[in-house]
């Protein structure tokens, strides 16, 4: 299935419009946090961010969030990174595999574990 015709779908499950005309979707959750998905059109690749809003000061705080990345059990197959010296939670996944239910269920994952991330 196409990475369109999903996010027309999940759009539809979740009544927000949804497409990647402009390269990439903002959404707003709940919360107020800001989400990106992106799927250029060379890459085969989706991948949704977002900001954990933290800023690491020392080197040890630096080690400890990045350091999250060999932590399977805790971050399954997402990822943390930095974006502008700001901690950010992300996961990227080959497009050709998702469906709007995946999708859906992928967002209510990460909203789940940023919220726990962030209490950490």
């Amino acid at each position: 299935m196409g990475i369109e015709l999903v996010l027309d779908e999940l759009a539809y499950l979740w009544g927000i419009p949804l497409s990647l005309e402009k390269g990439a979707i903002q959404i707003i959750g709940k919360d107020g946090s800001e989400w990106f998905l992106e799927c250029p059109d060379d890459s085969g690749l989706l991948t949704i961010h977002t900001s954990l809003g933290l800023r690491p000061e020392t080197v040890k705080e630096y080690q400890y969030w990045l350091s999250l990345n060999t932590n399977r059990s805790k971050l399954s197959f997402s990822w943390v990174g930095l974006q502008k010296g700001i901690v950010c939670l992300g996961v990227s996944l080959p497009s050709e595999f998702l469906d709007a239910t995946l999708l859906s269920n992928l967002f209510d994952n990460l909203y789940e574990l940023r919220e726990n991330l962030i209490q950490h």
